[in-house]
């Protein structure tokens, strides 16, 4: 009963010993249909949990995962946006991340986008920005912000309207990043240990 123990114990160890933490990250889903000059913003808070301190979201997206932890310096972090558009008009999109500082101070402007509705991508676009070292810094030293999603007027009157699907934000700290798949020694031993475990109890059993 000892060996199997010792077993079970070195194969817990060795695929634990394999394993790194895995990146955070917190997501929004559903669909917001976005009219021209309407905004909507979605809130990350990567440190604490987003219904307890009241982030979220003014349109009809869930929040589908939180974050809640990322506490360790962060390395990289990237913002994925899932557009759509049922038209053919050019459909004109600014996307912005502020810090939720007590005077709202705006940290940047990721960019403004247009594309063409059904006619590129199906009527689609996946829009993601990776941060540079500059805004990552400042993100982490916040620990939070608002991304916000306008249509922005143009001279295509009222048709400059898409849906949101999808916003989402995934930040790799010292502690995460790619987490690699346990050696075959390790999956063997863990194998051999719960087989040992299993032939035990049928022994215990029948005595």
């Amino acid at each position: 009963m000892k060996t199997v123990k010792g077993l079970v114990a070195a194969a817990a160890v060795a695929v634990s010993a394999s394993s790194f933490a895995l990146p955070y990250y917190e997501s929004y889903e559903g669909q917001q249909v976005v009219g021209e000059g309407k905004s909507y913003d979605f809130g990350f808070d990567m440190w604490y949990d987003n219904s307890y301190y009241g982030v979220g979201t003014n349109s009809s997206l869930a929040l589908t995962n939180d974050a809640a932890g990322a506490f360790d310096p962060w390395t990289s972090a990237v913002l994925s946006i899932g557009l759509s558009s049922g038209d053919k008009a050019w459909e004109k999109t600014t996307v912005s991340m502020s810090a939720w500082t007590k005077g709202g101070e705006e940290l940047f402007e990721l960019g403004t986008y247009t594309w063409n509705g059904k006619s590129k991508n199906s009527g689609k676009l996946e829009f993601e920005h990776v941060f540079t070292s500059d805004q990552l810094l400042t993100l982490e030293d916040q620990g939070w912000g608002e991304v916000s999603i306008k249509a922005s007027s143009t001279w295509f009157g009222n048709y400059n309207d898409f849906a949101i699907n999808y916003v989402g934000m995934t930040v790799n700290t010292e502690d995460s990043g790619s987490t690699p798949v346990p050696e075959p020694s390790s999956i063997a031993l863990l194998g051999l240990g719960l087989l040992g475990l299993g032939y035990a109890r049928r022994r215990v059993g029948r005595g």
